[in-house]
C-alpha cells in the first residue's frame, strides 16, 4: 500500500506543479479549481496501471470518478475563465507577502495536491484491493449513494446558473428550489458522492482508509469552504434572512 501511495504522490506532485507553472504564467491561481476534479481521475488511472487490476469493480470505480470530474471542471471552467482570479486567492496573493508565489505554490497547490491524495484514498483503496468477489456485496448501494450526490450536485449547479443567467436576479442570492432547503446543495451533493465512493471500500482491506477520504472532504466543505464563501455575503440583510431560514447542508439540521 505505501509503494501505491509513493507512486501516487509523485504523480499528483508533478501534476500541480505543471499547473503551478501554468498559473504564474497567467497570472490567476484559479486555475487549480479546474485541476482539482480531473487530478483524480490521473489518481484512479495510475492506480489501476499500478496494481494491473482490471476488474469490474476498479473499472466502474474509475468511470464513475471520470465523469464526476469532467462535469465539474468543465461546469468550473465555464464559470471562471475569462473572469479573473477567484477573490478567495487575490486576497491571499496580497495577504501572503513577501514572495506570495513561493508561498502560493505550498499553501495552495502543493495542499491541494496532499489533499487529493488524502481524499482519494476510496478510489486507490477499492482499485487495488477489489476482486470480483466484493462486486455484488456492495456495488449497487455503493453507485446508488453515488449518484443520488451527483445528481443533487448537478441540479443544484444548474439552478444556480440558471438563476444568475436571470438578469432580474441581478445582485440577488439564490433560494428558491433545491437552495431552499440547503444553503449550500451543490456542496451537499458533493459530500454525499464523496460517502458513496468510501462505501464501496468497506469489504476490503484498509477499507477504513476509503471512509476517511470521505470524512475529509466532508470536514473540508463544511468547515473551509463554506465559511470562506459565505464570508462575503455577511454584510447582506438578504443573507441574514437566508441564514435564519435556510439550514447549511442538510434540511432540517
Amino acid at each position: 500500500m505505501i509503494d501505491l501511495i509513493q507512486y501516487l504522490a509523485l504523480g499528483v506532485l508533478i501534476y500541480v506543479s505543471l499547473f503551478y507553472i501554468l498559473a504564474t504564467l497567467i497570472k490567476n491561481w484559479s486555475i487549480i479549481d479546474i485541476a482539482w476534479g480531473p487530478g483524480f481521475v490521473l489518481i484512479a488511472i495510475m492506480a489501476i496501471t499500478y496494481t494491473d487490476n482490471y476488474n469490474l469493480f476498479s473499472l466502474t470505480i474509475s468511470a464513475l470518478v471520470t465523469i464526476w470530474a469532467l462535469r465539474l471542471a468543465f461546469h468550473i471552467g465555464i464559470r471562471n475563465i475569462g473572469k479573473g482570479e477567484d477573490f478567495r486567492y487575490a486576497n491571499w496573493r496580497k495577504k501572503w507577502q513577501p514572495y506570495p508565489e513561493i508561498q502560493g505554490f505550498f499553501r495552495v497547490f502543493i495542499l491541494q495536491g496532499i489533499i487529493m491524495i488524502i481524499v482519494a484514498l476510496p478510489i486507490y483503496v477499492s482499485i487495488k484491493f477489489s476482486t470480483t468477489a466484493h462486486i455484488l456485496i456492495y456495488f449497487i448501494p455503493g453507485i446508488l449513494i453515488f449518484c443520488i450526490g451527483f445528481i443533487l450536485e448537478v441540479l443544484a449547479d444548474l439552478q444556480l446558473k440558471n438563476f444568475k443567467n436571470d438578469h432580474k436576479n441581478s445582485g440577488l442570492l439564490i433560494n428558491s428550489g433545491l437552495w431552499s432547503i440547503s444553503r449550500h446543495p451543490n456542496y451537499l451533493g458533493e459530500i454525499i458522492l464523496w460517502w458513496g465512493l468510501g462505501f464501496f471500500t468497506l469489504p476490503f482491506d484498509y477499507g477504513y482508509l476509503g471512509l476517511i477520504g470521505a470524512l475529509c472532504i466532508h470536514l473540508i466543505i463544511r468547515y473551509i469552504s463554506i465559511p470562506v464563501l459565505e464570508e462575503k455575503w455577511q454584510s447582506k440583510e438578504e443573507w441574514q434572512n437566508i441564514k435564519r431560514k435556510i439550514p447549511i447542508l442538510f434540511p432540517g439540521i
